[in-house]
């Protein structure tokens, strides 16, 4: 970050470029990490193939919330306050509850898993179920919460990178995925491990007596942890719920698991921009504040814009070149994904920009529950009816919909916010930010609150697509 001058103060008009290159490039490299190994699953392994791995990330990912327990949400504020011992004890509970709900989650996802996979890759499926859902053992929330951003890159980046690598020769010589699912749980496990391992080292004694704060967790996280399923289940299990409709048709499943993987991709770029510009926003609370969000929400809107128009009008081309000529998007569906991009990238800047600074968190669970309870039966009608082109579109209208009922919450925020702080303008360049001004808040919105920490890439979650967190 840099100072403003003379002052020892951090300059918020640069504070949000610094973090992208710190926080933003890991997420963008672990979203990349895939160009290295899917097309060549695909075009080793044929349609088939492609869709096992498709479906066996997707229905891991939907476990990520339950496996989480709320962790992501909850973890960083925990440890930045200090009231529950230690960081490293706050880790090890963190770890001790996550692992008490694997174990049983895997006992349900794996065996659906199988059943949707493709004749002849049910192990393909199955373990690249095991090694999504291993992906929430992963202490990424606690290095956010400590700054330490390499850490991130050195368990949780490099690994998956590392495992896409190592995978392409086996995969073209065995014309098989199986080496890169191995590879890659095996990554993942060991990394949840290691990191565990270095990071608690030294504090056995400390951890001798996790059993209450690992109750403890589980109590208050399941909460957190069901509204993440439900408002993540639509995104999440997009590919398979395509499956059921279609009645396994592989082909069709490929094709719909293409444009969904590069609608995923290009979430996770956008993602990462919105993370850097979250704790910015929150920052220096008071004058500046509804500048800074009205700033991450243009920046943000404009990046996906630009994305989605790129999506609607390559998505042939995109998916030839990944994928191979066996499985290409027709570009009606690129259309259908370039919409539901650029709604994204609008929608989630409004919660993580506006609602969630200002404690509105309400408006965020109910848009994001209502997406998934329209979402789902409207994808599988239309899978079952029209096919590949018609659940483009439902993806479209969902994001469409969600948007639209996200913006009068932003706009009575904003406006309540502009009226307890009247002198919220932008600074001078290299002035001093003035110091927080509070106000009697406006009807319906709450009172001015601290500001939050920053929130993290995925943090929050309102509405992840956790899968464009898997398949690296």
């Amino acid at each position: 970050m840099s100072l403003v001058p003379g002052t020892g103060t951090v300059s918020p008009a640069r504070a949000p470029w610094r973090r992208l290159g710190l926080f933003g490039l890991l997420p963008i490299l672990s979203v990349a990490s895939p160009l290295l190994v899917l097309p060549v699953i695909a075009r080793a392994t044929g349609p088939e193939g492609w869709a096992a791995v498709a479906i066996g990330t997707a229905v891991g990912s939907a476990a990520v919330a339950l496996v989480d327990v709320g962790w992501v949400d909850k973890g960083p504020g925990m440890v930045g306050r200090g009231r529950s011992g230690s960081p490293q004890r706050v880790l090890a509970a963190s770890l001790a509850s996550r692992l008490a709900v694997f174990l049983p989650v895997l006992a349900v996802i794996v065996p659906v898993s199988v059943l949707l996979a493709p004749d002849g890759h049910e192990l393909v499926s199955a373990l690249l179920t095991v090694a999504t859902a291993a992906i929430a053992l992963l202490p990424t929330w606690y290095f956010v919460a400590r700054g330490a951003p390499m850490r991130i890159a050195l368990y949780d980046t490099l690994p998956r990178v590392t495992a896409a690598v190592l995978a392409v020769v086996p995969v073209l010589v065995w014309r098989s995925a199986l080496p890169f699912a191995v590879l890659l749980l095996v990554a993942t496990l060991g990394s949840v491990a290691v990191s565990a391992a270095w990071e608690l080292r030294g504090h056995g004694a400390e951890l001798a007596s996790l059993g209450i704060d690992t109750v403890r967790a589980l109590r208050t996280g399941w909460p957190l942890a069901v509204s993440g399923l439900v408002g993540g289940a639509y995104t999440s299990l997009l590919v398979p719920l395509f499956a059921i409709g279609t009645d396994h048709d592989v082909l069709l499943v490929a094709v719909f698991a293409a444009a969904v993987r590069l609608m995923y991709m290009a979430q996770g770029g956008i993602r990462a921009c919105l993370s850097a510009f979250s704790g910015w926003v929150a920052e220096d609370w008071g004058a500046g504040t509804v500048h800074r969000m009205r700033t991450a929400l243009l920046v943000n809107g404009s990046a996906g814009l630009v994305t989605g128009m790129v999506l609607a009008v390559g998505m042939p081309l995109l998916s030839r070149v990944v994928f191979g000529p066996e499985i290409v998007v027709p570009w009606p569906v690129g259309v259908g994904v370039g919409v539901a991009i650029a709604s994204f990238a609008v929608s989630q800047s409004i919660m993580l920009h506006v609602l969630a600074p200002a404690e509105r968190i309400r408006p965020i669970a109910v848009v994001t529950a209502v997406g998934s309870v329209v979402g789902v039966p409207l994808l599988l009608v239309a899978s079952m009816l029209d096919g590949i082109v018609t659940a483009a579109a439902v993806v479209a209208v969902v994001e469409l919909l969600m948007l639209a009922l996200l913006l009068p919450a932003a706009r009575a925020t904003v406006r309540g916010l502009s009226e307890a702080i009247p002198e919220a303008v932008t600074p001078p360049a290299g002035a001093p930010v003035p110091a927080p001004s509070r106000g009697a808040p406006s009807a319906g919105v709450s009172p001015i609150p601290p500001p939050v920490p920053p929130v993290p890439d995925g943090e929050l979650r309102p509405h992840p697509s956790a899968e464009e967190e898997t398949v690296r």
